[in-house]
């Protein structure tokens, strides 16, 4: 992978020796930069959990974060990880302290800070990837392996468990999923024309067992595709659909039951001279009986086969490009730290994950926070309102005393002066 050979002149009995070497130092690089991530998110999840030492009690310089569970959980889970290392590798390539990348020693760090981050020992990296290079990757990696070249894997999920004694797949067999008629000219001349397929006798077929009935005379390609459609033969369906290079064929698929075509009593369907395309898994299992029986273990999607939860290997999606039936295949993976990370952070980050879900339930409070502030003030300027009316009658009482006495005192001082005269 990653190399190129050209050849500009053949000398015969010429032979050229060509050393090509694995580029170490770019996943030596791409280690690195994965201790740094790691380092950079551990200081990260420690300034919100800063203690004083002596007391335990939170320091000034503590996250706003403290004593939050989202952030105790992400730094077990992930910690867990990187130290616990992977599943099935070798004895000598399980974990990273072995490869050199360990956890500092904590009671020679003064920066609480860098508390549970990693250091890097070049001269043990080095030698690791210079000696061991694929079980240096196979601890990093997914790595899967089979004893039949016909299955290859297509992907895989966090919920894909290592098994020591590895999974067996048992196919019960395939049949065609899609099978593509002769190419045509043009998909509206009838049957029996020479642009068409010049079929010369009209009569019905089966397609898993229905009848499709035909006129070569006044059947087109078209039409043809239609009657196939009307029919609703479970998961079947017909188009007129171009070959790819310009011409027109009939192409029935199937997402459910293999195609078979069969009892004609015309000369159509060896006009048609249908070639299979793709293939569809009839049934399939892992760990289940030798004969492939399906028992939901497996879901089948054409070729396709993915293992559902009742097994270890839930999630494993695979292709099976063989033909027939295909017993007491071996599965065989290792999981590696890196694969292991990068769906445990997945999940983390997921729309349904605990930062998320602590997120929501934060806007939550904030929300009923915000609702009672609200009813809050409506009662206080209900009450500012009741304080202001009775303020202002007092006042108005208290001006019309002030009237009152007002009128005692000229009533009082008029009674006097009237006294004296």
């Amino acid at each position: 992978t990653g190399v190129t050979l050209t050849l500009f002149k053949a000398e015969p009995g010429t032979t050229i020796k060509l050393d090509i070497e694995q580029d170490l130092a770019q996943v030596k690089t791409a280690v690195a930069n994965f201790v740094e991530a790691y380092n950079a998110l551990t200081v990260r999840l420690n300034s919100h959990q800063q203690v004083d030492p002596t007391t335990g009690a939170k320091t000034a310089e503590a996250g706003v974060l403290f004593g939050s569970r989202v952030v105790a959980e992400i730094e077990s889970r992930i910690g867990a990880i990187v130290g616990g290392g992977a599943d099935g590798t070798s004895s000598a390539f399980s974990v990273l302290a072995q490869i050199g990348i360990k956890f500092v020693d904590n009671s020679t760090v003064e920066d609480p800070l860098l508390f549970d981050t990693l250091e890097v020992d070049d001269s043990t990296l080095d030698a690791a990837l210079l000696n061991n290079p694929q079980q240096f990757r196979k601890l990093f990696a997914f790595d899967f392996s089979t004893s039949d070249p016909r299955v290859t894997l297509i992907g895989f999920d966090g919920q894909t468990t290592y098994n020591a004694a590895g999974y067996t797949l048992n196919i019960q067999g395939t049949g065609s999923s899609r099978e593509d008629s002769a190419a045509i000219v043009s998909k509206t001349d009838t049957l029996d024309q020479g642009t068409s397929f010049a079929a010369t006798t009209s009569g019905q077929f089966e397609i898993n067992g229905t009848a499709i009935i035909y006129d070569v005379a006044t059947d087109t390609l078209e039409t043809l595709a239609q009657k196939i459609n009307d029919a609703a033969i479970t998961g079947v369906s017909a188009t007129a659909a171009t070959d790819g290079a310009g011409g027109l064929v009939l192409r029935i698929a199937s997402t459910t039951n293999a195609i078979t075509v069969a009892n004609d009593t015309g000369n159509l369907v060896a006009a048609l001279s249908l070639e299979t395309k793709d293939r569809l898994v009839t049934g399939a299992n892992i760990n289940g009986a030798g004969a492939g029986t399906s028992d939901g273990s497996v879901t089948i999607n054409g070729a396709g086969l993915k293992a559902t939860g009742s097994t270890g290997a839930s999630g494993l999606n695979l292709f099976f490009a063989g033909e027939g039936a295909a017993s007491g295949i071996d599965i065989n993976f290792s999981v590696g730290i890196a694969s292991k990370l990068f769906f445990e952070i997945d999940q983390l980050l997921a729309s349904n994950g605990v930062i998320e879900a602590e997120t929501d339930a934060l806007e939550g409070q904030n929300i009923v926070a915000e609702e009672r502030i609200a009813t809050m003030l409506e009662r206080l300027e209900f009450q500012r309102q009741v304080l202001t009316d009775g303020f202002i009658k007092m006042e108005t009482a208290l001006a019309t005393m002030n009237r009152i006495l007002e009128s005692v005192r000229q009533a009082t001082e008029a009674m006097f002066q009237s006294g004296r005269n």
